[in-house]
């Protein structure tokens, strides 16, 4: 193995983790926020309004639909990079 190789998987593991905490933080910020608010109605402090829940809902299914497409561009750009590197080692 090339020396090099474990840096190189450090420094791309950290810049991805780095990225999926940018990404998600907003998602999950919104979904505790959610939560908190379910727990509250069950406890009974407050009454959440149903316009409120599906509202959010919606909002839930959006950030799902747009997770869903990133994670197919995401396979997709997988997949065009190893045809580059498949066609590079052909190559040579």
């Amino acid at each position: 193995m090339d020396p090099s190789f474990a840096p190189m998987m450090l420094g791309m593991t950290l810049f991805l983790v780095t990225g999926a905490v940018i990404l998600l933080r907003p998602i999950t910020k919104r979904l505790g926020e959610y939560l908190e608010l379910r727990a509250e109605e069950r406890r009974g402090a407050t009454a959440v309004v149903p316009a409120d829940t599906q509202r959010m809902l919606t909002v839930l299914e959006a950030l799902d639909q747009r997770i869903a497409r990133l994670e197919e561009r995401q396979e997709f750009t997988d997949a065009l990079l190893d045809g580059r590197q498949t066609n590079r080692l052909a190559q040579k």
